[in-house]
């Protein structure tokens, strides 16, 4: 399967259960993130158990999705992701982090290509 990404129902405002909130890195951001929108997804991993993750449901499957590495040139308008509601300003140390083996990166897209 193919991932398309689809904007999360839980940072939509009239979702009365809205947990998440979408975050702006400004431009020149440095950090990399998971472009999901094309990326490989397995449905041999329904129910499995990944590290970092923890159980999938029955309904659930896992993606491979490539990492962009934002750059001056590659991102001059920044990136968005999901993080936290409300919104917290630690969030944004994903806009900076180096990103090297084993970092925790969010899933993100050049800004407002989400809500498209």
């Amino acid at each position: 399967m193919v991932s398309t990404y689809s904007l999360p129902s839980s940072i939509l405002k009239d979702n009365p259960a809205a947990n998440q909130a979408l975050y702006t890195c400004p431009g020149g951001s440095t950090a990399g993130y998971a472009q999901c929108d094309g990326g490989t997804c397995f449905t041999s991993t329904i129910g499995k158990s990944f590290p970092g993750v923890g159980q999938l449901k029955n309904d659930e499957i896992m993606c491979s999705c490539p990492i962009t590495q934002a750059s001056a040139s590659s991102a001059p308008f920044g990136f968005q992701f999901v993080g936290p509601y409300p919104c917290q300003q630690e969030a944004f140390k994903f806009c900076s982090q180096n990103v090297q083996n084993g970092s925790i990166i969010p899933v993100g897209a050049p800004p407002a290509r989400g809500a498209i």
